[in-house]
């Protein structure tokens, strides 16, 4: 493919720039009210309008323009984006094809490829790769791998070590990272190979962009290079190697390179650990005895310590009984817990034996990790097994019992589960009148639309959205006459996610709907805030002081206003002190903000997204969602690069010191307390969150 020239931008005349009045301050604070808004236009002719404002002669209200225009979601902003694409500004020019990729319009793709063939900033061809990327069009793979692949030669990789976190990098290099990430998105397998692959089939870098790629690639002409690289000088090429190669569903390739990893004491932690996880998925019986072996290890990270137990349990591995007893005696909840789940795949209905000799744990993780594994046993549970948990005096157990007594499928299991569903339908709990409403539509009972429609209208107080919308998509999942009505109410709902929410299951009903949820959303900011998140004077930092040491952030308030602004006032609320650290994934992330403490809990109310360019790195710290819009209070750090997050969930911050400690977090550590500094005095928070309190009750 002949490259075009940089003329070839230039086919659409640049935007005509207006003086940059009223103010950028002003300008600045409707950009960010606009996108509150959900809506382009505030009046007609309103100077206000995003697209006038993508006018301004000054770059950096062009750019902030161009972002929000994706934001919002409206494909009648995609010619002023693809004005933008001719802008004088790089910088604008990359928003523009950012904002461009938030859209996903189609109709956008002949523009970006100009842009990719064209433009004279490898930055700006990098953003229009990635906005191709997250368009979904496959006919832009070629083009784009092209691209990549003359980086790679002219060498924007060569000085690029295998570790490099930095960002951002040259701008051949990061255009390189966003070429490869678009191909992936795109599934384009030979494309992609062919890009980062030499001509022998090794990888043309060891940079772990690269072993990201391969990772996700789901072909068997990755495993010979992944096994390379797992053997390289990367740390985090070496892990992704590895995460790979235990998904491959090859044990014949992967197991003999997994098990080296183990048997080396060389290899860092998260090597080790994906190594671990791959064995348990591969199911080979070799990886047992050195799974178990490892299990011995007296000082094994409590991270692996979960990781091995959870692998031994998934092989079924009779060797290991006698050691997960022990851990369920173990002081970590965390370790009990993978300790009841694992014993329970090993010993399928012998475990009722063992759950007969111990009392109830006093932690509520484990109790629920008991009741749902005696949902995978099927017929051979008594009601004697249930009892104790059904009216758990901690109603976070709740949700579990519902779901394994639905699964047990035994005659008193069904008569039980529907005693319970009609009674916490109308539970002040939304977690559990929405597990409610997802197991009626599994079960189906014949009064199921009734129920479901009674439940409809008392939950339209919910300031949360759980509930609302577990009842909306169980009476689509019924393919109920009711569906349709309470779907067409629901777009009028007082939370703008389930409005949004409520417009896709309507197209799902009827792909021919055009029907739109009601505009404009509701905002929650007064004027005032609007304008001083507008031009901030200070760059925040929060300070989390946790269980195991203190963080520090910078909160990322240009890139995500609304965002850092809801975690400010969280943090100076006391909202997140006392929280436990309710998730923690290994080599992916550590979550907290929920008061629940299950996964389930918020604020009671939703912000909008605030995707932006910024990647998900080491120590990026990320908002997180159930869908579009739903942001609220948790709130995660990444603890390696996690580019499958980028564009999908807004980032807010970065770790700028205690990395340390998030590594050492684990699921029985707390959050004391966090202070934001945004060079205002404050007043000390309280110790403990109210909220916390209040949703175990």
């Amino acid at each position: 493919m002949v490259a075009l020239g940089h003329t070839a931008c230039k086919e659409t005349a640049p935007p005509v720039l207006v003086p940059a009045q009223p103010t950028y301050a002003e300008d600045s604070a409707a950009i960010i009210r606009l996108e509150d808004l959900r809506v382009l236009r505030d009046a007609p002719d309103s100077p206000r309008d995003l697209t006038a404002i993508a006018k301004r002669t000054d770059p950096n209200l062009r750019r902030r323009a161009a972002i929000a225009i994706g934001r919002v979601g409206d494909v009648a902003g995609r010619p002023a984006l693809e004005a933008l694409l001719n802008d004088p500004e790089p910088s604008v020019r990359q928003s523009a094809a950012f904002g461009l990729g938030l859209l996903g319009d189609k109709s956008a793709v002949p523009a970006l490829l100009t842009v990719l063939n064209g433009d004279a900033s490898s930055l700006v061809r990098g953003r229009a790769a990635e906005a191709l990327g997250l368009s979904g069009d496959a006919t832009a793979a070629a083009p784009i791998g092209a691209y990549v692949t003359s980086l790679i030669a002219a060498g924007a990789l060569a000085s690029v070590q295998a570790d490099e976190l930095g960002w951002p990098l040259t701008p051949e290099a990061d255009a390189c990272r966003l070429g490869i990430y678009a191909l992936v998105r795109l599934k384009a397998a030979d494309v992609l190979l062919s890009a980062i692959l030499d001509a022998e089939g090794r990888p043309r870098s060891e940079w772990w962009p690269i072993a990201f790629a391969l990772r996700r690639t789901e072909d068997p002409r990755t495993l010979a290079p992944m096994q390379s690289l797992l053997k390289g000088n990367g740390f985090y090429s070496a892990a992704l190697a590895a995460q790979g190669l235990g998904l491959s569903k090859q044990p014949a390739v992967a197991v003999p390179p997994l098990l080296e990893v183990l048997a080396s004491a060389t290899q860092r932690p998260a090597v080790r650990l994906q190594a671990v996880r791959g064995l348990g998925r591969l199911g080979d019986p070799r990886a047992i005895a050195p799974l178990v072996a490892l299990l011995d290890e007296p000082t094994l990270d409590p991270g692996l310590h979960v990781e091995v137990v959870t692998a031994l349990g998934a092989l079924k591995a009779m060797p290991a009984i006698d050691r997960l007893l022990d851990r369920l005696g173990d002081p970590s909840p965390t370790i009990r817990a993978a300790a009841v789940t694992a014993l329970a795949a090993i010993e399928g209905p012998d475990f009722l034996q063992v759950l007969s000799g111990v009392d109830p744990d006093p932690d509520w993780t484990v109790r629920t990790a008991v009741v749902t594994a005696l949902g995978t046993l099927g017929e051979v549970v008594p009601e004697a097994a249930w009892k104790p948990y059904l009216d758990d005096s901690d109603r976070r157990t709740w949700a579990a019992t519902m779901k394994a007594l639905a699964a047990a499928k035994t005659p008193e299991a069904k008569a039980t589960v529907e005693r319970l569903l009609r009674a916490r339908l109308t539970s002040e709990d939304v977690i559990i009148r929405a597990t409610a409403a997802e197991i009626l539509a599994d079960t189906k009972p014949d009064d199921a639309e009734a129920v479901l429609t009674a439940a409809w209208q008392a939950s339209k107080a919910d300031v949360d959205i759980d509930a609302k919308v577990a009842i909306l998509e169980a009476l689509v999942a019924l393919k109920t006459g009711a569906a349709t009505t309470v779907l067409t109410e629901a777009l009028a709902d007082r939370e703008w996610a389930v409005r949004l929410k409520a417009r896709a299951m309507l197209r799902t009903v009827d792909p021919a709907s055009t029907a739109e949820p009601e505009r404009p959303a509701g905002t929650r900011l007064d004027l005032p805030e609007y304008a001083a998140l507008g031009s901030p004077t200070v760059s925040p930092r929060a300070y989390v002081d946790t269980s195991k040491g203190s963080i520090e952030i910078a909160l990322a308030v240009l890139e995500a206003p609304i965002t850092t602004h809801n975690f400010a006032r969280l943090a100076d609320r006391g909202f997140f002190n006392g929280l436990r650290i309710h998730r923690v994934v290994p080599d992916f992330v550590v979550q907290d903000g929920d008061p629940r403490g299950d996964g389930n809990g918020g604020p009671g109310y939703a912000i909008r997204d605030e995707l932006n360019p910024l990647p998900y790195l080491r120590g990026t710290v990320g908002m997180a969602l159930s869908g579009p819009d739903t942001g609220g209070s948790q709130w995660f750090i990444a603890h390696s690069p996690q580019p499958h997050l980028d564009a999908k969930y807004t980032v807010f911050g970065h770790v700028v010191a205690g990395m340390d400690v998030v590594d050492k977090l684990t699921q029985d550590d707390t959050v004391v307390r966090i202070r934001v500094w945004d060079g205002t005095p404050k007043p000390d928070p309280p110790t403990t969150s109210t909220a916390a309190t209040a949703a175990t009750r």
